[in-house]
């Protein structure tokens, strides 16, 4: 029996590709560091941060995390370009009586409280696990394991909701039912 939900954020509630590339250009830009655009598209939303400017800035890691905490404060002003799936949060509410609700994400809880504020999101959840709340990001369990853990169910009583590769695989490897997570219609 499902006892709980556990929902991926970028890519599965919002859609928040446009703001964190444009955040991250701008923090970039302001840097003056030499980057690969194709790259920083590719990655941005599909790797947690430090792991997102390791690729997208392999010569730099002494600007890592200058460029992270500049992108953290210029996104805060781009919530309007943030998409919301309202289908998945219509279902969620209708859902949150009889299940327990969790936001299972790789994103700063810097980005993801203001984010979830500025779009009335973030009553929605019981649980919210960021990358601040474990030491390893998806495609390890360890996230949805530490959302289990705090919501107090096990893997077999848990539905995982997410749209990447490497959250699907983590999805798998927890051992929960997992459904993939396509928008019809992004607005």
């Amino acid at each position: 029996m499902i006892k709980a939900i556990l929902v991926d954020l970028d890519g599965t509630l919002v859609d928040t590709h446009a703001a964190n590339l444009a955040a991250y250009r701008v923090a970039l830009e302001e840097e003056g560091l030499v980057y690969d655009q194709a790259t920083l598209e590719r990655v941005v939303g599909r790797l947690a941060w430090r792991s997102m400017l390791q690729e997208v800035l392999p010569d730099h890691p002494y600007a890592h995390a200058r460029v992270a905490e500049r992108k953290r404060r210029l996104y805060a002003d781009m919530a309007s370009q943030v998409l919301v799936n309202q289908e998945l949060v219509e279902l969620l509410q209708l859902l949150r009586p009889s299940v327990r609700i969790a936001l299972v994400t790789a994103a700063s809880p810097g980005s993801v409280g203001p984010l979830l504020q500025a779009k009335g999101l973030d009553t929605l959840f019981s649980v919210i696990v960021t990358s601040a709340d474990v030491e390893q990001q998806k495609p390890d369990p360890q996230p949805f394991q530490r959302a289990a853990q705090l919501l107090g169910v096990s893997a077999a009583e848990c539905l995982i909701l997410e749209d990447s590769d490497v959250g699907l695989a983590a999805a798998h490897a927890f051992g929960a039912q997992v459904w993939k997570v396509e928008w019809a219609n992004r607005r």
